[in-house]
């Protein structure tokens, strides 16, 4: 996928235009593969965009999901 910029207005156009872009690699990803792994990360930066996935439909049943979390850090620390 090529490099470009995209302004948004605020943080609700943010999340439509994720979820849109995520949910077309999903689409490309089935249809040139029949299946997809979709890792998704945590934190509250993303609730929004996950928010917009659930709107869309997607052909969920050939996802296979996979949470993440980036941090190196023991799961004991503050």
């Amino acid at each position: 996928m090529p490099s470009e910029v995209l302004v948004v207005r605020d943080r609700a156009e943010l999340d439509r235009a994720v979820a849109a872009r995520i949910g077309r690699a999903v689409e490309e990803a089935v249809r040139e593969r029949d299946w997809c792994f979709l890792a998704l990360p945590g934190g509250s930066f993303l609730r929004g965009i996950y928010e917009e996935l659930t709107l869309l439909q997607l052909p969920w049943g050939e996802v296979e999901f996979y949470f993440t979390d980036e941090r190196c850090v023991p799961a004991s620390h503050p």
